[in-house]
C-alpha cells in the first residue's frame, strides 16, 4: 500500500470514529441506557450507576485517546490552542471535591467532564470537518425522533406522558428530552435548507417531521428555544451589517430601543416596568405562571443553599443527589425529588461558589470572542456557533444544562467549544493563503 493510500485509510478511520464518537454520546444523553422508556427518572446521569456505565464510559474515553494517539504529535499541538480557561474550569471541579460532602461523586462528574473535551479535542479538525460532525448530530437527533414517534404512536403506554396532557416522550428520558431533540434537529434541517439547497423536498420533510414531534412533545421551553434558534441563526447568516464597529452599532440600536421602551412604559403607565409586566404575557403564550410552573419556589431555597458557600461552592455535582443529600430540606418543603434547581446559573454558583463561577464566566465569553473572530473567516460556522451558544446560555435560565455534563445541551457546548478555536484556526489559515495567492 502506498503511502498516498495509507493516509487515506487513515483519514477515514479517524472521520468514522469521530462519528461513532458524536453519535454515541449524544445518544447516551437522549435514551435510557437500560431501555427503560418512561422511567420515572429525569436525571441521565451516567457518571454513577451501573458497572455497565461505567464501562461505557470508559470505552468512550479510550477510543478518544486512540484517535488522538493516530495523530501523532500533531494531537499534543492542539492543547494550545484549548480554551485555557475551560480547562481551568475542570481543574477547580476536581479541586472541589477536598470541601465537597460527596467528593466521590464529584471526582466522578469531574472525571466524565474531563472526558467529554477529550473526546471534543479528538472529533475537532483535522480528525473531522464541522460539516461532518453537524451531519452526524443531525441524522442522530433525527433517528432518536422516529424512534420516538414509533414508540409514542405503537406502544403510547410507554411512549405518551398522559399524566403531562398526553405529552409524546417516546424513548427519551421525558418530554422536556424529547422536545429538545426535535428542536435541535429541526434547527439543523433548516440550515441543512438554508446552506445547500439539494433535495430541498426531502430537507423539508424533515424539517417538517421534526417540528410535528416538537409540537407533540408539549415542551414550551423547547418550542421557545426553537424560534430563538432560527432568529439567532437567520440574523448572523446574513452580513446585515459590514464594518468593524459590528458589535457596537448592535449594542447601540439594542440599548437605544431598550430606554425608548422603558420611557415609553413609564409615561404610558405612570410606574417603572416590573418583573411581572414583563414575565406575565411570556408566560401566558405559553400556558404557564409567572411562577414558570413553581420554579422561584425552588430558586429561592437554592439561594439559601448558596448563602451557606458563597465563595467556593458545596463542590461539583455534590447538592442535587436526592433523599439524603444536601438538598433534602428542599425536597422536604416541596414534597418532591428534584435533580436540580431549573436553573443552570443557580446551581453553578450552589456548587462552585464565586470563585468558580468567575473561571466559568471567562470560559463562556472566551467562547464568545472565538465566534465573534470567526465571523470574519466564516460566516456560516459563526452563524451555527451563535445559533447554539444563544439557545444555551438562555435555556439556562429556566433548565439546568450548565456543568450537567450527561445532559445533552451541555454536551454539545462543550464539544463546540473546543472545537470552535480549531475551526478559527483553519479557516484564518485558507484565507490568508487565498489572500496571499491573490497578491501574487
Amino acid at each position: 500500500m502506498s503511502s498516498a493510500q495509507a493516509d487515506s485509510t487513515n483519514s477515514l478511520l479517524l472521520n468514522a470514529l469521530a462519528g461513532l464518537l458524536v453519535a454515541v454520546t449524544f445518544t447516551l444523553s437522549l435514551v435510557p441506557l437500560s431501555l427503560s422508556f418512561g422511567s420515572v427518572s429525569t436525571d441521565p446521569n451516567f457518571a454513577d450507576g451501573s458497572s455497565f456505565r461505567q464501562i461505557l464510559l470508559l470505552l468512550l474515553f479510550s477510543t478518544a485517546i486512540w484517535v488522538l494517539y493516530l495523530q501523532g504529535p500533531t494531537a499534543l499541538n492542539r492543547l494550545r490552542r484549548l480554551n485555557p480557561f475551560l480547562l481551568l474550569l475542570i481543574a477547580y471541579c476536581a479541586v472541589s471535591a477536598v470541601w465537597s460532602p460527596f467528593p466521590v461523586v464529584t471526582l466522578k462528574r469531574t472525571f466524565v467532564f474531563a472526558g467529554l473535551a477529550l473526546i471534543g479535542l479528538a472529533i475537532s479538525p483535522p480528525t473531522a470537518s464541522f460539516e461532518h460532525f453537524l451531519r452526524v448530530m443531525r441524522w442522530t437527533l433525527t433517528i432518536v425522533c422516529l424512534l420516538s414517534a414509533l414508540m409514542a404512536l405503537a406502544l403510547p403506554s410507554i411512549g405518551v406522558d398522559y399524566i403531562l396532557g398526553g405529552a409524546w416522550r417516546g424513548i427519551t428520558w421525558q418530554k422536556n428530552t424529547l422536545g429538545s431533540t426535535a428542536s435541535y434537529a429541526a434547527l439543523l434541517w433548516f440550515r441543512q435548507w438554508m446552506v445547500h439547497g439539494g433535495h430541498r423536498s426531502s430537507t423539508l420533510l424533515a424539517l417538517l417531521f421534526c417540528l410535528v414531534v416538537l409540537v407533540m412533545a408539549k415542551s414550551s421551553t423547547a418550542l421557545l428555544m426553537t424560534v430563538l434558534g432560527l432568529g439567532t441563526y437567520i440574523l448572523f447568516h446574513r452580513q446585515w451589517f459590514r464594518g468593524r464597529y459590528l458589535g457596537f452599532i448592535i449594542a447601540l440600536l439594542a440599548l437605544t430601543a431598550l430606554g425608548l421602551s422603558l420611557h415609553f412604559f413609564y409615561v404610558s403607565m405612570g410606574r417603572m416596568l416590573e418583573w411581572r409586566d414583563v414575565a406575565a404575557p411570556i408566560a401566558a403564550l405559553f400556558g404557564k405562571g409567572i411562577d414558570l410552573t413553581g420554579r422561584t419556589d425552588i430558586w429561592r431555597y437554592t439561594l439559601l443553599a448558596i448563602q451557606q458557600h458563597p465563595i467556593l461552592g458545596i463542590g461539583y455535582g455534590a447538592f442535587w443527589l436526592g433523599e439524603g443529600s444536601p438538598s433534602q430540606y428542599i425536597i422536604d418543603s416541596l414534597g418532591w425529588v428534584l435533580t436540580h434547581s431549573h436553573n443552570g446559573y443557580l446551581d453553578a454558583w450552589n456548587e462552585l461558589g464565586i470563585a468558580g463561577c468567575i473561571i466559568l464566566f471567562a470560559t463562556l465569553v472566551w467562547y464568545g470572542i472565538t465566534i465573534v473572530r470567526l465571523s470574519y473567516f466564516a460566516r456560516e460556522a459563526s452563524a451555527i456557533h451563535s445559533m447554539f451558544f444563544v439557545i444555551f446560555l438562555t435555556s439556562n435560565l429556566s433548565e439546568t444544562s450548565l456543568l450537567n455534563s450527561t445532559a445533552f445541551p451541555n454536551i454539545l457546548f462543550i464539544y463546540c467549544c473546543v472545537l470552535a478555536p480549531f475551526q478559527l484556526t483553519i479557516t484564518r489559515r485558507r484565507s490568508l493563503t487565498s489572500s496571499s495567492s491573490t497578491s501574487s
